[in-house]
């Protein structure tokens, strides 16, 4: 089932178009990474999403609720950091998430429950203005968690952690993801963090989403190919860049104008034994270079 459903949005500034059709979905269990450079309409959609801004077409579902026919429905079941924890520093960690609780209505037990899975509790009753930046999202988890929403959505939280509060909370948003029944949408530019947490990962360019799929099927596609002896010349033959590493006795081969069958038949034809084929996957990395080299 799908948390989250964005269908045919756009949105326009003036006589400017922000977004363009944008269509893509984020399931229960699930973490869904949404990459692109500033400026693409990554964050104008989260907050289209999130009600803090209005759109002019298409259509936003939050647990099946359309956010424009039956807002307050769709609204009470997402939660969203965008920009930041926004936090009252005079105020403990508990009295910050007290609070927030009694505007919810939500008991005691949870409230808890939620500082026991965010691991608050040794620090829970100093003042959140002393409080680490890895702190702070913690206490921001635990209020959006609170209300047990279906769609929860990050944008940049990993920003200002020092790398052990960055795995620390990877880490819980993967326990979590895994133990309540919520999804969520996850904004960061550190494409290594995208790649260590995310099930499945979107790009938006220019306002539009890129479809991965297509975009993988142009682009070249490496193999590590173990053979019985050297094919160097049916590489060449085949006009492929390829890499011979003599500790292993195999090849990276690149494939992209030619189908991987063809590649099959021409070793065989050449009597080589293929002993071992295994896809090398594009990285998070490797695709947001070549889908933003334009800009870079």
């Amino acid at each position: 089932m799908n948390v989250l459903e964005v269908k045919g949005l756009h949105k326009k500034y003036g006589s400017r178009d922000i977004l363009h059709d944008v269509n893509f979905h984020v399931g229960l269990h699930e973490i869904v990474g949404f990459v692109g450079p500033n400026g693409t309409g990554k964050s104008t959609t989260m907050k289209c999403i999130a009600g803090l801004t209005e759109f002019h077409q298409g259509q936003i579902l939050i647990h099946g609720h359309d956010i424009q026919k039956d807002r307050i429905a769709a609204l009470s079941e997402q939660s969203s950091f965008i920009e930041g924890p926004a936090l009252y520093p005079e105020l403990s960690g508990k009295d910050n998430i007290k609070l927030f609780a009694s505007l919810r209505g939500v008991s005691k037990e949870r409230v808890q429950e939620m500082i026991d899975m965010t691991k608050l509790e040794k620090h829970i009753n100093r003042k959140v203005g002393q409080y680490s930046m890895g702190m702070k999202q913690r206490v921001a988890l635990a209020i959006a968690l609170m209300s047990k929403p279906k769609l929860i959505m990050l944008d940049e939280p990993t920003n200002g952690l020092d790398p052990s509060g960055i795995l620390d909370l990877l880490s819980m948003v993967k326990e979590i993801t895994q133990t309540e029944e919520v999804g969520f949408l996850f904004s960061c530019h550190t494409l290594s963090d995208v790649e260590k947490i995310a099930d499945r990962v979107i790009f938006i360019k220019d306002g539009s989403m890129v479809d991965a799929s297509t975009y993988e099927q142009s682009q070249k596609i490496s193999y590590h190919v173990k053979v019985s002896k050297k094919a160097h010349e049916v590489f060449t033959q085949l006009g492929l860049i390829y890499q011979y590493h003599d500790l292993f006795q195999a090849y990276t081969v690149e494939i992209k104008d030619i189908t991987l069958d063809t590649l099959l038949s021409a070793l065989q034809d050449a009597q080589i034994e293929i002993l071992e084929i295994t896809k090398i996957e594009q990285s998070v990395e490797t695709m947001y270079k070549d889908i933003y080299h334009e800009e870079s």
